[in-house]
C-alpha cells in the first residue's frame, strides 16, 4: 500500500464515522444542549483529533513531530501572517452571512423545507462558554487539522492548486453532510484552502475559522440578551439584509477586501528570496592502497574493509513513484460517501 492509500484510509475513518456517531446520539434522551455540546466533543477531539492521528502514527508515520509537520500544524509563520487572519476571519463572517442568505433563498425557491428549531437558549454563562468551546474552538482545531492538515497532505504531490483550491474547497461543504451548510461551507473552505496552501500552514485558518464562527455564536448570544453588541449586530443585519440590492452591494465590497486581504496575505507569506551559499569545495582525502585493495593476512590472502556493490542498483535509492489514480481511491470513497449523505438531507428537505 502506497502512503497516499494510507492517509487515505485514515481519512475515510473520520468521513465514515460521522454519520454512525450521529446515529448514536440519537438514541440518547438527553436535552438538547447536552447532546450537542457531548457530540461536539466526542466527534471532534476523538474522531477528527486523537484517533486520527493513532491512526496515521500506526500506518503512516511514527514521529510525531513529522506528523505535526505534514499536517502543516509546525510550520514557522510571521507575525504578519497570524495578524492578517484577524481581519480575513471578520470579513469571511460578512461574506458568510451573504452566502447563508443566497443559498438559503435558491434552497427554498426549489422546495427545500429548513427545519425550524428553538436553537440555543443562553440561560447563563456557562451555556455561551460551552458554546463557544464546541461551536468554535474545536471545530477550528480538529476539521481544519483534518479538512485541511490531512487533506492538503493526501493531495501532496498534487501541482494543480486550483484544483486543490476548488475541490477541497466543495469537499469541505460535502463533508458536513448536511444540504443547508453545503454552500456557504465550501465557498468558506475554498478560502482555508488557499490560505493553508499560500503560508503551508493550517494555524491561520484555524484563526480564521474561529473567528467565522465564534461570531456566529456570540451574535446569537447578544441577540437573545440585548448587550450591546447584540444591538450592534442586529443594527448592522438589519442594513445588510434590508433588500437585495443592498445585500449584493455589501457583500461584493465584502469579497473585494477579501481579495485584497488575500492576496497581501500571499506576497507577507511567500519564502523571501535568499542569496545561494557560496559552495567551499573540500577535496577529498585519497584513500590508502589497504582500503582499495584490502589488508594482507599471513596466509597471504587479503580482507577487504568493505563489501563492493555488485549491483548498479545499489548505487542509487529507488525512486518513490508518484501516486496514481487508486492511491486516492479511499479519498474518492469518502467523497462519494459525504455526497450520498447530503443527498439524503436534501430529499428529507423536500418531504418532509
Amino acid at each position: 500500500m502506497s502512503k497516499t492509500f494510507k492517509k487515505g484510509g485514515v481519512f475515510l475513518f473520520t468521513v465514515l464515522s460521522l454519520p454512525i456517531v450521529r446515529i448514536i446520539f440519537g438514541f440518547l434522551n438527553l436535552p438538547d444542549n447536552i447532546i450537542s455540546w457531548l457530540f461536539s466533543f466526542v466527534f471532534q477531539a476523538l474522531f477528527m483529533g486523537l484517533f486520527p492521528f493513532l491512526l496515521y502514527k500506526a500506518l503512516v508515520q511514527k514521529d510525531n513531530k513529522l506528523i505535526l509537520k505534514e499536517f502543516r500544524v509546525a510550520t514557522p509563520l510571521s507575525i504578519s501572517a497570524v495578524l492578517l487572519a484577524i481581519p480575513i476571519g471578520l470579513l469571511v463572517y460578512i461574506q458568510n452571512i451573504g452566502s447563508s442568505v443566497i443559498w438559503s433563498t435558491l434552497m427554498t425557491l426549489i422546495g427545500f423545507t429548513y427545519s425550524s428549531g428553538v436553537g440555543v437558549i443562553y440561560s447563563s454563562t456557562e451555556v455561551l462558554i460551552l458554546e463557544i468551546i464546541t461551536s468554535a474552538v474545536l471545530p477550528a482545531i480538529f476539521e481544519e487539522f483534518i479538512d485541511r492538515g490531512l487533506l492538503l497532505s493526501v493531495f501532496e504531490d498534487n501541482k494543480n492548486e486550483k484544483f486543490k483550491m476548488f475541490f477541497l474547497g466543495i469537499f469541505f461543504g460535502l463533508l458536513h453532510q448536511n444540504a443547508p451548510q453545503l454552500g456557504p461551507t465550501a465557498v468558506v473552505g475554498v478560502i482555508l484552502v488557499y490560505m493553508a496552501m499560500k503560508c503551508n500552514s493550517i494555524i491561520p485558518g484555524m484563526i480564521v475559522h474561529f473567528m467565522n464562527n465564534f461570531f456566529i455564536t456570540i451574535a446569537d448570544y447578544g441577540t437573545q440578551k440585548g448587550v450591546l453588541f447584540g444591538d450592534i449586530y442586529e443594527a448592522f443585519t438589519n442594513f445588510y439584509l434590508s433588500n437585495w440590492i443592498v445585500l449584493i452591494a455589501v457583500y461584493a465590497i465584502a469579497w473585494w477586501l477579501l481579495v485584497m486581504l488575500l492576496k497581501y496575505f500571499k506576497r507577507v507569506t511567500e519564502e523571501k528570496t535568499k542569496e545561494p551559499e557560496k559552495l567551499v569545495v573540500v577535496e577529498p582525502e585519497r584513500p590508502s592502497i589497504y582500503e582499495i585493495y584490502g589488508y594482507p593476512t599471513p596466509s597471504g590472502n587479503y580482507v577487504y574493509p568493505r563489501p563492493m556493490p555488485m549491483k548498479e542498483e545499489e548505487f542509487y535509492a529507488p525512486m518513490e513513484e508518484k501516486p496514481k489514480f487508486f492511491s486516492y481511491s479511499l479519498v474518492w470513497i469518502g467523497w462519494l460517501a459525504s455526497l450520498a449523505t447530503t443527498i439524503m438531507t436534501f430529499i428529507w428537505g423536500f418531504i418532509k
